[in-house]
């Protein structure tokens, strides 16, 4: 800004020449602006991008054209006498631009407040996952189609083990510290249709479409040794826990309702923590 100003006052006298130099250099600014908009994939809507990158593209043509203007036709820009009816464009682009933009930045804070309230409808805001409604909303649709292809699910029910103490022992914050880590380990581990919720507590829940008993079994144990064989950060501390697993598998011909796969891979877990927890049943 201090060297334009300076090149403006000290080198460019004449009213000709500060209107082509500002009109180029901010028309290609302009245009810079609304291609980084385009190209660049901002966290919005494709229409509210376009809206606002045209607005830009809009202003960058009326500047450059008054620049064009103002150089070659100064008269029709600079009458010596009436009004310059070549501002016309300039200034109705100017006013264009306002009304869009305008547009555009309030869609795209309604946008983000629409992101914002499903994810705090959708996820539980501790771990980072699927809460419990919405794992049901989901996993419903993946049962429907496992039945109609004929293919096996799993469904894993995990346990952190005596949760409780980690409280007692290191404070609740170093809890939920606990809850993320495990969240982000389990993660790690899953594939991309593979749903993962909270299902309440230290208790989480992972359907697996088109999973076989052998495989989530697999899966299950490679959490299990994951979980108690890497100390998880929390608060500080360097926490070790361990998991139980329940799992409970269909073969995909007669699949049962989801509530009817929970309850089945609640009691394996339950069997898991009686018969000594840290292990998959």
């Amino acid at each position: 800004i201090l060297i334009a100003f300076i090149v403006f006052v000290l080198y460019m006298q004449e009213t000709r020449e500060r209107l082509f130099a500002g009109g180029v250099g901010f028309g290609i600014a302009y245009l810079a602006i609304g291609a980084a908009l385009l190209r660049d994939h901002v966290a919005v809507q494709q229409r509210t991008r376009w809206l606002l990158a045209s607005s830009f593209f809009l202003m960058s043509g009326g500047l450059l054209w008054l620049a064009f203007t103002a150089w070659f036709e100064p008269e029709a820009f600079l009458p010596t006498t009436g009004m310059a009816s070549a501002a016309g464009p300039s200034l109705l682009a100017f006013y264009a631009v306002t009304i869009c933009s305008s547009f555009a930045f309030i869609l795209m804070h309604k946008e983000r407040a629409d992101r914002e309230r499903y994810e705090l409808a959708t996820t539980d805001p501790l771990p980072g996952v699927y809460n419990r409604r919405t794992f049901k909303d989901l996993a419903e649709p993946n049962l429907t189609r496992s039945r109609r292809a004929h293919l096996p699910v799993s469904l894993l029910m995990l346990d952190l083990d005596h949760f409780k103490r980690t409280n007692d022992t290191f404070g609740h914050l170093a809890g939920d510290d606990v809850l993320k880590a495990f969240s982000e380990l389990v993660r790690g581990c899953l594939r991309k249709d593979d749903l993962l919720a909270r299902y309440g507590g230290e208790e989480f829940v992972i359907l697996l479409p088109g999973t076989s008993q052998f495989a989530a079994t697999a899966l299950a144990e490679r959490i299990r040794e994951q979980t108690a064989s890497k100390p998880l950060e929390a608060a500080g501390h360097r926490v070790r826990v361990t998991v139980s697993v329940g799992v409970a598998t269909e073969a995909g011909d007669t699949l049962p309702s989801l509530e009817s796969m929970l309850g089945r891979a609640d009691e394996a877990l339950y069997k898991a923590k009686a018969d000594g927890r840290n292990r998959v049943v």
